[in-house]
């Protein structure tokens, strides 16, 4: 895979390691794979493929143990990046969004946390959890800032998902 292009498509073999660490859109024309080595804070190469037309896009380094959810039309994805940091809880968390079409990413936002997790769009907003000391909190990110939305535990807890319609967030 060649980082902000294509993969050649006879480049079976990382095709198939992206199928095998895949985050796929509903519409399941485009997926997420990471590739390479890496720790949570060294992060690893994320790509998004879509199989089916032999193409891939590099995204970023990315935290590999965060699932990065890709938008209906593929045309996005978020994902995180985690740093250590000296004072509590000792995370930084920072949440991209990444555009296929203008191959750019961009910060939404940062926390300091036990953990961050995107859950995907709804209504063209993009939703996510964070896990901070005393609840996990659901957010969503619209007109360049985030806006709390509730708790979702009295604790943290960590890696939420959205279900497809955007109805149900599961643990």
């Amino acid at each position: 895979l060649k980082p902000g292009g294509s993969s050649d498509p006879s480049n079976d073999s990382a095709l198939q390691n992206a199928k095998a660490n895949a985050s796929a859109s509903p519409a399941a024309h485009w997926i997420t794979g990471f590739r390479g080595r890496g720790s949570a804070t060294e992060g690893r190469n994320l790509y998004l493929v879509n199989p089916a037309a032999g193409q891939s896009v590099w995204v970023a380094r990315a935290d590999p143990y965060v699932r990065p959810p890709v938008s209906t039309n593929g045309n996005q994805v978020l994902f995180v990046r985690v740093r250590q940091v000296a004072h509590f809880p000792g995370a930084r968390w920072t949440l991209f969004l990444f555009n296929r079409p203008r191959r750019s990413s961009g910060t939404l936002v940062s926390w300091n946390a036990m953990g961050l997790s995107p859950l995907g769009w709804i209504d063209g907003h993009s939703y996510y959890s964070v896990a901070r000391e005393t609840e996990t909190g659901l957010y969503y990110f619209a007109s360049g800032k985030s806006h709390y939305v509730s708790f979702l535990f009295t604790e943290p807890f960590g890696s939420p998902s959205l279900s497809p319609n955007g109805r149900y967030i599961a643990y």
